[in-house]
């Protein structure tokens, strides 16, 4: 089993979500990270959806989430044909001991410095979650205090496109 990433064109519409994330549960795949926003079509969202399954168990997800009146379009999207991104908040203890190092980190993976407090700093990390995961493993030896993360968001790559 492998972590596989659907992508979905829903109804932008209420309880749409909670149907969803409950027919995937109901079939025994715990949902590793969802992300749904609005496109530029305000009646519809994209929702990007990771779950660990093998191949044929997720043929039949995607078939029974395909009957669903209020999705429009789905996909699967493999790793070779996919641009897929995160964003973390990473909350660490940062003060004047220790603040240069942090930002070399922060630097090092191209993120963003959000808020330095007297004994904290908190950045924005953007990037796939590999890159995210090993910025993260080199930011603990600061001490993290919080973490928040987005989830994967995915497009196709290339000029192919999940419309309805």
């Amino acid at each position: 089993m492998q972590q596989r990433v659907i992508s979905l064109i829903v109804s932008n519409k209420s309880g749409v979500l909670n149907r969803i994330a409950g027919l995937i549960g109901r079939r025994g795949y715990n949902i590793d990270s969802i992300t749904v926003g609005t496109t530029s079509d305000v009646t519809l969202s994209r929702m990007t959806i990771v779950v660990t399954a093998d191949e044929s168990r997720l043929e039949q997800v995607i078939k029974q989430l395909d009957k669903l009146i209020d999705v429009k379009k789905i996909k699967e999207l493999p790793p070779e044909n996919g641009t897929f991104r995160e964003i973390a908040l990473v909350k660490v203890h940062s003060n004047n001991s220790n603040r240069m190092a942090v930002m070399n980190i922060v630097n090092k993976y191209n993120g963003r410095v959000l808020d330095i407090g007297i004994e904290t700093a908190t950045v924005q990390l953007t990037g796939t979650s590999e890159k995210i995961e090993t910025a993260i493993d080199e930011l603990k030896e600061f001490d993290i205090i919080e973490i928040g993360r987005t989830g994967i968001v995915a497009l196709e790559r290339g000029d192919h496109q999940l419309k309805e």
